[in-house]
């Protein structure tokens, strides 16, 4: 049990394991803008954000007149017509930690491990002790469950538009770990048998007096008769479950534990020492079968985008894309001795598979205001999983369609504000987790050499994390623009001494332009 610690170490430990690529946000200012540029896509990642804005990037769109009287037109609010070359490159990095895995970090960090380990009949149980076992066993009714994890999202490529068509190359990836098993019985703790297991436990109501006023005359509230049953069955006393009644209430007060839950941390305390009626039936920690499942999947996309303008207000685009993907993965058992060489030799692990699949962008514009409509993977490409060495199973994945549309006000050249809104909720292929986004964002350019950003978004199918902030800078030099992006929630979590937010990604990015 002392090398518990070892579930959430992994989990974080794997950021450094990542030899994998997946989608996140394509270039810093789209990133400091919180993703919000469907509407407002301004260079060659529009074939990410909306293939269809590339249709007004040409000679005889944006303009009125001829000759002297040739005018740029009043919808051309950022001054496509005037721009025939750019090329991105760009680099981005993130992390989240979905579902409550954050707050289990952070309890877990709150508890002495060690001490549980070397728990015995000689040393007994102290009462911050019990605490520990029946916060441990709490976490643990809620640890496996798979939207629990550890993600790690990237973005590396280059886009080339000359005018109205683009071409580009991007890797993206997604690398989770999660809890796949717990083992609750093999622990390793030291007691021989239940009876000594409720020597401990009455000497914390004797010794400690945990419960003012003592235990006498105390009647259990938190475990159902039907639970003090069980737990008599295993061997419990009738002291040993009142204590422990006491213990797991204020467990509950505290809110580490889900009252609906007791039921299952009941069940994890019959097997907490090993015992069961009486007999031995745990093991030491080099039985324990724990493990967490990591999963990773990289693909390359190669889009080649056409955009056409109808006129100056109306433009769609399309960006068909052919696609290299290759999946990873690993089943790790934590208390293995070999658990480390697994990490490390995790991308031998894999399976390649191509496909195919296509994007498709409309933009509408008028003086100072554009709309973007854009649907990404529209045909639903999939990657094809594998079974590991070990029998493990890993299942295909599958890039579910988005159609994005945004909405953005361009009062003049300098000030841009946008709000963008995902249709669909999208699965993220691996863990039961799914994602729609809700993104605002503004960018304010200071006499053409310092474009200042800042945004935030909300996922709108989960609750586990608030809204993350996102800020940005845009340097222009001559020809060349330099930009960084990042973003971080607010919430933090605790973890080993140190705050981390429970999301964060960073970008940077050159584009060269004329």
């Amino acid at each position: 049990m002392k090398h518990l610690v070892l579930v959430p170490s992994l989990l974080l430990a794997c950021y450094g394991s990542l030899q994998a690529a997946e989608k996140t946000f394509v270039g810093p200012r789209a990133h400091g803008m919180a993703g919000a540029n469907v509407a407002s896509t301004k260079d060659a990642t529009a074939q990410f954000y909306n293939p269809g804005a590339l249709g007004f990037f040409r000679e005889g769109v944006g303009y009125s007149g001829s000759g002297d009287d040739k005018e740029l037109s009043s919808a051309d609010n950022n001054k496509l017509a005037d721009r025939n070359f750019d090329m991105t490159i760009d680099l981005s990095i993130g992390y989240r930690l979905t579902g409550d895995l954050g707050d289990y970090l952070q309890d877990l960090a709150d508890i002495d491990i060690n001490a549980l380990g070397n728990l015995n009949a000689g040393s007994g149980i102290s009462t911050s002790e019990l605490a520990d076992i029946v916060n441990v066993l709490s976490i643990f009714t809620d640890l496996a469950d798979d939207q629990n994890a550890f993600v790690i999202t990237t973005s590396v490529g280059t886009n080339v538009r000359i005018k109205n068509m683009a071409i580009g190359a991007r890797a993206f990836g997604r690398f989770v770990a999660h809890v796949s098993d717990i083992d609750t019985v093999n622990l390793g703790i030291s007691f021989n048998n239940t009876a000594e297991y409720n020597t401990a436990l009455e000497d914390v109501e004797n010794n400690n007096s945990i419960l003012p006023g003592g235990f006498a005359g105390y009647t259990p509230s938190n475990l159902s008769p039907q639970m003090q049953a069980d737990l008599a069955t295993a061997g419990f006393s009738p002291n040993a479950i009142d204590v422990l009644d006491y213990q797991i209430g204020e467990t509950v007060n505290s809110g580490l534990l889900d009252p609906n839950d007791i039921t299952d941390v009941t069940t994890l305390l019959e097997n907490t020492m090993g015992v069961v009626s009486g007999a031995l039936t745990g093991g030491d920690l080099d039985q324990n079968t724990t493990a967490v499942a990591m999963t990773g999947v990289g693909y390359v996309e190669v889009p080649v985008s056409y955009g056409h303008a109808f006129n100056d207000n109306l433009s769609v685009g399309v960006s068909p894309k052919f696609m290299i993907g290759r999946v990873y993965g690993a089943n790790i058992l934590v208390f293995d001795e070999d658990a480390d060489q697994v990490i490390d030799n995790i991308t031998e692990e894999y399976h390649d598979s191509e496909t195919f699949s296509i994007d498709v962008g409309l933009m509408a514009r008028v003086n100072n205001f554009q709309i973007g409509v854009t649907g990404t993977n529209l045909t639903s490409p999939e990657f094809e999983g594998f079974t590991g060495s070990n029998g493990f199973t890993f299942d295909d994945i599958k890039l579910d369609p988005q159609v994005t549309v945004g909405v953005a006000w361009i009062p003049n050249n300098n000030l841009t504000l946008e709000v963008d809104v995902d249709v669909l909720p999208t699965d993220n292929g691996t863990i039961s987790y799914d994602t729609q986004y809700i993104s605002v964002g503004a960018e304010y350019d200071f006499l053409s050499v310092l474009a200042v950003r800042a945004g935030a978004y909300q996922n709108m199918a989960e609750s586990d994390i608030g809204p993350v902030l996102t800020a940005g800078l845009g340097i222009n030099i001559a020809l060349a623009r330099l930009d960084i992006g990042a973003s971080f929630s607010p919430e933090m979590v605790e973890y080993d001494g140190s705050e981390i937010p429970e999301e964060a990604a960073v970008s940077l990015g050159l584009m060269i332009k004329f």
